[in-house]
């Protein structure tokens, strides 16, 4: 009541404490070494931003315009990760000025645009590859990203010549590799036999292995959303960990919708009765 007599109605108000508790939640989980980078499309109000900032968190961006929301926002740009099916010239050039993390390449031709945003600044660009890796993640069909079907990401059986491009070029790279499988997974499995696929596909030749430092396994943590209980984030830090520590990678996370799907409410005034 008071907020609304402040500032008037309708308006957002956003728990601070949950958003706070749920990032705690994932560190406790993954570790110190982790990156958890928030996935910017989930809210992109600038308050947001700099409170998970000051919390300890990096960014997920998928647009320009949501690297104009950090810079807006006044929070660093260095652990920020850049994903996205469509990336423009001026959009890659203004990351890579931004001195973001890495980009997660998610088709071929990004290379060549990468490649000459790196010559320009006369640095290499670290990418990490996006592997589709075609495991089924049980969840909406509308908001599955690992499937052969869906258009996000490089077909593991396609991923190397896209390696060698990328292990060729003197302006890229080759940091990590990507994987994301959609919105609202309720079971660990998943993660696991995604992160399976990609280390037989790693382990198929040195060069797709060598200065690999992340893996970045994407967000979709599930939230109770009344349906169910969330994603025991724990359970799969348990299950990558080992694996991810076998190989010195360290985990990059991406979560949007667990950090702020439910950490908020929308405050109306009822005008009259009709």
């Amino acid at each position: 009541r008071d907020l609304v007599e402040r500032f008037g109605s309708p308006i957002y108000v956003y728990s601070a404490a949950t958003i706070r508790e749920r990032l705690h939640r994932l560190r406790s989980a993954f570790g110190d070494e982790a990156r958890i980078c928030y996935a910017v499309k989930a809210n992109s109000n600038l308050s947001l931003l700099r409170l998970l900032h000051e919390a300890g968190s990096g960014f997920d961006l998928v647009s320009g315009g949501e690297l104009e929301r950090l810079l807006a926002a006044g929070v660093p740009t260095d652990q920020a990760v850049f994903a996205g099916v469509g990336k423009e010239p001026w959009e890659i050039a203004a990351a890579v000025a931004a001195g973001i993390l890495f980009f997660n390449v998610e088709s071929p031709h990004e290379l060549e645009l990468l490649s000459a945003a790196g010559m320009a600044v006369g640095k290499p660009v670290s990418v990490a590859l996006r592997l589709n890796p075609d495991v089924e993640a049980n969840t909406h069909a509308y908001i599955s990203t690992g499937k052969d079907e869906n258009k996000f990401g490089i077909a593991i059986d396609h991923a190397a010549e896209v390696v060698d491009t990328i292990v060729k070029d003197p302006w890229l790279q080759l940091v990590g590799y990507h994987v994301h499988l959609g919105s609202q997974l309720h079971s660990v499995e998943p993660y696991v036999q995604a992160f399976e696929r990609v280390a037989a596909f790693v382990d198929g030749a040195e060069k797709r292995r060598d200065g690999v430092r992340y893996y970045d396994l994407g967000g979709g943590f599930g939230i109770g959303n009344g349906q169910g209980e969330p994603l025991d984030v724990a359970a799969v830090a348990a299950e990558l960990l080992p694996r991810l520590r076998e190989r010195s990678w360290i985990p990059v996370i991406e979560p949007g919708r667990y950090l702020v799907g439910d950490a908020g409410i929308l405050v109306t005034s009822v005008l009259g009765e009709k």
